[in-house]
């Protein structure tokens, strides 16, 4: 179940955590997230549903967020890869003999992450690689909104037989 988001960061506040003070260049940010996790379903009897199970299983997301300063000298990526879990519940409700309505809602946590951008790295651990000033892993994280916690609903039609 591979998914793509946008995120949405601080610019200025990622160039302080991870490169200098400067405040030249005008600001384009871009980035992506991409999802992969494998599912392990419990099926449920629940009246009035068909399929009703509660899902766990391992997640994988790779990030990168770009920072491009426009009329500036600086243009850099954030990046990492971490591992997860997520979790949720799927069903499918009857509407027709061929036709059902198929629910599923979810959440996926990160527990743990490396923020890698220029030459610093900064991760929930705690480890600090070329920091700079006092800034943590909870600055570089809120700068640059990398996926920590995802929630998901999905909402489709699905032939039955």
């Amino acid at each position: 179940m591979p998914r793509r988001s946008e995120p949405r960061g601080n610019a200025e506040a990622a160039r302080s955590i991870f490169i200098n003070d400067a405040t030249n260049g005008t600001p384009e940010t871009s980035g992506q997230a991409w999802t992969l996790g494998l599912n392990a379903i419990w099926y449920l009897n629940v009246p009035g549903t068909e399929n009703f199970g509660i899902v766990l299983g391992p997640r994988f997301s790779a990030f990168s967020g770009r920072f491009h300063y426009v009329g500036g000298n600086e243009d850099f990526t954030v990046t990492t890869d971490e591992w997860g879990v997520g979790t949720g519940v799927q069903c499918s409700v009857p509407l027709s003999p061929h036709w059902g309505l198929a629910l599923s809602a979810g959440f996926d946590w990160y527990p743990s992450a490396t923020l890698y951008g220029h030459d610093t790295s900064y991760s929930t651990n705690g480890t600090i690689v070329n920091g700079r000033n006092a800034y943590g892993w909870s600055d570089a994280n809120a700068a640059v909104n990398q996926p920590q916690y995802v929630p998901s609903i999905l909402i489709g039609v699905s032939w039955r037989q």
